[in-house]
């Protein structure tokens, strides 16, 4: 199966999008323009009234694009209000994240058997710098902002997750690991209560360790880089976290 994968938005779509190419990619499916796909996700965005003009232009454009594909409009936009885009033709499915990701493993695009396994979005077609999404969602529920509505309350993955990712990418060759969350100050894994529990510059020092030796083929280590962030998450912990990593977590 060909497709396309349209993405709008963060960081954090970004991430999303290249885990559901790599996924489609691991069964089989071929990459192609938006003319020649029989499957187009479109990862959308609703942060502004300008990025919701955009979202329904990216839909439109897909329609048009390829008369037979079956267009898969997910992300925030259509968490907020899958209607608009269900009425603008019967190829349009709506389907939320975890659903899209599913469906994909099933094969339910495609009835190729898996050629890699589950693949990391690592080589040819990605990017050196890749992003790994570690926390979603946000509890702040600020009265100018709607995203916390699409994507609900915060939630962290897994820390020991997240370092084996962090680890088999670098040792895959990545150069540089971008962070990304929607409330990416907010990370905790265990109970926050707890002194036992994960925080963000703890996360940060564990990585740092687990991928201490260079990738084959580079002479640094893996650096991080951690995307936005907001200053009342940023604390003392944190700022020793960076001043210690000796360089290995990019100027901020």
């Amino acid at each position: 199966m060909r497709y396309t994968i349209v993405n709008l938005g963060c960081k954090v779509n970004r991430v999303e999008s290249d885990s559901f190419s790599a996924s489609l990619a691991a069964r089989g499916c071929v990459e192609a323009p938006e003319e020649n796909a029989e499957l187009i996700v479109v990862n959308t965005c609703t942060v502004t009234g300008e990025a919701e003009k955009k979202t329904r232009k990216a839909v439109r454009h897909a329609l048009r694009a390829s008369e037979g594909a079956t267009v898969v409009v997910t992300g925030c936009a259509a968490a907020i209000d899958a209607e608009v885009f269900t009425q603008m033709s019967d190829r349009i499915r709506v389907m939320g994240k975890a659903a899209l990701a599913s469906a994909i493993d099933a094969g339910a695009f495609g009835d190729a058997e898996a050629v890699h396994g589950k693949a990391l979005p690592v080589g040819e077609g990605f990017r050196t710098r890749v992003g790994v999404k570690v926390q979603d969602g946000c509890n702040n529920a600020c009265t100018y902002c709607i995203v916390h509505v699409a994507r609900g309350r915060a939630a962290s993955v897994d820390a020991d997750k997240v370092a084996e990712t962090c680890k088999a990418l670098s040792d895959a060759g990545v150069g540089e690991i971008v962070l990304t969350g929607i409330n990416l100050g907010s990370y905790c894994w265990g109970d926050r209560r707890s002194e036992d529990a994960v925080r963000l510059p703890d996360l940060l020092k564990r990585l740092l360790a687990e991928t201490e030796r260079p990738p084959a083929g580079r002479a640094c280590p893996t650096r991080f880089r951690i995307s936005s962030i907001e200053p009342r998450d940023v604390d003392d912990a944190l700022i020793d976290a960076l001043a210690a990593s000796e360089g290995r977590v990019c100027r901020h």
